[in-house]
Formats: structure tokens, C-alpha cells, sequence
């Protein structure tokens, strides 16, 4: 019997021995023994545009790279809400994340004004200035402040408000209801100056926090009310489109610099063309989505809202925030064509 198991061990051995060696001798990588590992962790639900975003990159860089990059997708936050990332990344803790508009709040709170209410004409508007000299600008303090290296800047659709029950056309609707906003104190002190009771929550939280009647209401852009199923648990959309913004694919940099030259280039070609995909996607399908979630919802538009009455209500904003928001900001977002 021992002879036996010697010589099963020794065929053991000898056919691994022999694998290996015609691995070696084919120039063949096994799939596990990838140069780089990319995790990306974002907050938004599985299937949301930036998620679809990351699957076409995921896929697109690990065929390019021959495997040599292995990318893991996490969403809702597995890996860490909005504001955790930031850290995580600026040790190189986590490789990379869709960061939101609080990380301007958080970091570089001199340019907070970017999630302002009705500050933007057209999402055309903004990506003009973050395309210029102020988003230049803003990129090169996240990496200096942060360590974090934006390779790619995504659109998202502009943020409207839900609500449980009571059907709000006036900042006077908004008397006592309590609406769950990010951790921006920009968003806070608006919806505060609307009338609301702002209660900042993660957004992997909304959904019960809704269900248990903690919050009244929320706001978000159609495709994330969609795809965490809010209508499950909020009964009115009104389409206010307050506030219009971008995301950001960012990248530790602590990271980054261990990643191999011509792994880099792949990585920020590939991430500039995953966004592309976020924003034809919100293009084609955004009206497709409002019309499925006008079936569960009870849609308010634009048309039976006071919407000059909260644009007014912004206006004490730029007051609140002269300390923190960068003097002539204002002015040159407005001049900006």
C-alpha cells in the first residue's frame, strides 16, 4: 500500500512538474497570477450607468492587458461609503473609487460651490468648466491634498427629489419634512434654506431609512432612484433638477506609481473611454427610465412647481459659504460659455 501511495505521489508531482514546465515553455500566464490588482468600489447599485461604465472597463482592460490587470468591481458600498474611500486611497488602501460631489466638500471645499442648487445653465455648462482651468486646477489639489489622481470625469443626471407621502410644488411644502441629503454641508445648508430638515445619510442606507419612516424623502438622479428601488418605498418624483454634477473615477496614487508604465497608459485611455459609455448611456436611456418609474411613481413636473421661488431661497448660499467658497468663483463659472 505504501508503494502504491509513493507512487501515486511520485505521478503527482511529475505531472505537475510537467504543467508547469509547459507553461513556462507556451509563455502562458496561470489566470490568477495577474501583475496588478485594480479594486474599484462605488456606491451606486449593480447595473446603475456608472456601474455598467466599470463593467465595459473591467473587461476592456483585462482583455488588453492579456490578464495582466485584474479588475474587481464592488458596488453599494462594499468596500466603503462616499467619504471613507477618500482615505482608503490616499494610503493605498483601496486602488480606486467613483468619487461624488462631497469630495470637493471634503477636500477641496474652496470649489464646493460645484454642488451648488441651480447653479448651472446645462450639464454642457459645467463640463465647459470643469474642462478648463478650474477643473485643471481642482484635479491637481485632490492628488497634491489627497493622493488621489482623477483619470476620468463621468456625467450624472441631475438630481430630483422623492418623497413618502406629501406632494411638495413650494419651499412651504418642504416645512418639516425631513430629507436625507449627503454629507455636503453645500447640500445641508440648501435644503435648509428651502424649509426641509436636512439629515445627512449614507446612501446605502436610504432605502430602510425610507421604509422605517426615519426620512420623509430623498434626492437623487433617475437612475439611481431606478436601480435601489426607491419607488418601493417613496410614492412622489418631482422632477426639481436642482442640482446638475459630475462624478470622478479616481485612483490612488500610492498605487498607481507600482503599476508598470504601459499598464498606466492602458488604465487612463481606458477609463476616459469607460466614461464616454456612462454619459452615452445616460443620454439613450434617462427618458426611458422616467417613463418606468411614472408607472410606480406619482410624477410632479417642472411645469407645477414654483421653481423661481427656490432659486430665490439659493441666493443667501454665497453669503453662508464667503469664508470657505474661492472669491471670483461665482463669477467666473457665470462668465464661463
Amino acid at each position: 500500500m505504501r508503494q502504491t501511495n509513493q507512487i501515486r505521489g511520485y505521478s503527482s508531482i511529475a505531472a505537475t512538474v510537467f504543467a508547469a514546465t509547459a507553461v513556462a515553455l507556451l509563455g502562458l500566464t496561470p489566470a490568477h497570477a495577474a501583475e496588478v490588482t485594480m479594486r474599484i468600489n462605488h456606491t451606486f447599485g449593480v447595473n446603475s450607468f456608472p456601474d455598467r461604465a466599470l463593467q465595459e472597463f473591467k473587461k476592456q482592460v483585462e482583455a488588453k492587458s492579456n490578464k495582466r490587470i485584474e479588475v474587481r468591481l464592488y458596488s453599494s458600498g462594499e468596500l466603503g461609503q462616499e467619504i471613507e474611500q477618500y482615505d482608503l486611497m490616499q494610503t493605498g488602501s483601496l486602488e480606486s473609487a467613483l468619487l461624488g460631489g462631497q469630495v470637493l466638500s471634503s477636500v477641496t471645499p474652496e470649489y464646493g460651490m460645484f454642488e451648488a442648487p441651480y447653479l448651472w445653465r446645462d450639464q454642457a455648462h459645467l463640463r465647459k468648466v470643469w474642462d478648463g482651468p478650474i477643473g485643471k486646477e481642482i484635479s491637481k489639489l485632490l492628488l497634491s491634498r489627497k493622493g488621489i489622481r482623477i483619470v476620468g470625469a463621468w456625467n450624472r443626471g441631475a438630481r430630483n427629489l422623492t418623497t413618502t407621502s406629501k406632494v411638495v410644488k413650494s419651499p412651504q411644502d418642504l416645512g418639516g419634512l425631513k430629507i436625507r441629503t449627503t454629507q455636503n454641508p453645500v447640500h445641508v445648508a440648501a435644503w435648509k434654506a428651502l424649509g426641509a430638515l436636512p439629515t445627512p445619510m449614507p446612501f446605502g442606507d436610504v432605502f430602510m431609512g425610507l421604509r422605517q419612516g426615519v426620512i420623509d424623502g430623498q434626492e437623487n438622479p433617475l437612475d439611481l432612484i431606478q436601480s435601489a428601488s426607491l419607488f418601493e418605498v417613496q410614492k412622489n418624483l418631482h422632477l426639481t433638477q436642482h442640482v446638475r454634477s459630475i462624478g470622478w473615477f479616481g485612483v490612488s496614487e500610492v498605487w498607481f506609481k507600482r503599476v508598470p508604465d504601459d499598464l498606466k497608459k492602458l488604465i487612463l485611455a481606458e477609463a476616459r473611454t469607460a466614461m464616454l459609455v456612462n454619459d452615452r448611456t445616460l443620454v439613450a436611456e434617462e427618458g426611458k427610465i422616467l417613463k418606468e418609474l411614472a408607472k410606480r411613481m406619482n410624477v410632479v413636473p417642472e411645469k407645477d412647481m414654483d421653481i423661481a421661488a427656490f432659486r430665490a431661497r439659493m441666493k443667501v448660499l454665497p453669503q453662508e459659504f464667503a469664508k470657505t467658497w474661492k472669491k471670483g468663483l461665482y463669477e467666473q463659472i457665470v462668465k464661463t460659455k
